[in-house]
């Protein structure tokens, strides 16, 4: 996918040590006190829920246009009536009953 720019370094003022004490305490708690916890701050993006939301987002248009490029009836509609479908209306169908 692809992830927006970031800077760790410009971020680090987020981590305070109250923070990082209590994400320590959570893993340990989780997993087992005998864990321990590094925080290495860089400048990498990792595959975030953010960027997989969106790339699913983009990913599910793209079908809905290649459903609508290759729908004959709607082919048939535009070569009947002389229209055109636009590009930035097409938007996918959202399933109410799994959340898309």
């Amino acid at each position: 996918g692809q992830h927006l720019p970031h800077d760790g370094r410009r971020n680090q003022h987020l981590l305070t040590d109250k923070l990082r004490n209590r994400l320590i305490e959570a893993v340990q708690a989780r997993i087992g006190s005998r864990v321990k916890v590094h925080f290495r701050l860089t400048d990498e993006v990792g595959d975030t829920a953010a960027a997989q939301v969106a790339d699913q987002a983009k990913e599910k248009l793209r079908q809905a246009h290649k459903i609508i490029d290759n729908d004959q009836e709607i082919k048939d509609l535009v070569d009947m009536f002389g229209g055109e479908v636009v590009a930035d209306s097409v938007q996918p169908v959202r399933n109410e009953s799994n959340g898309d």
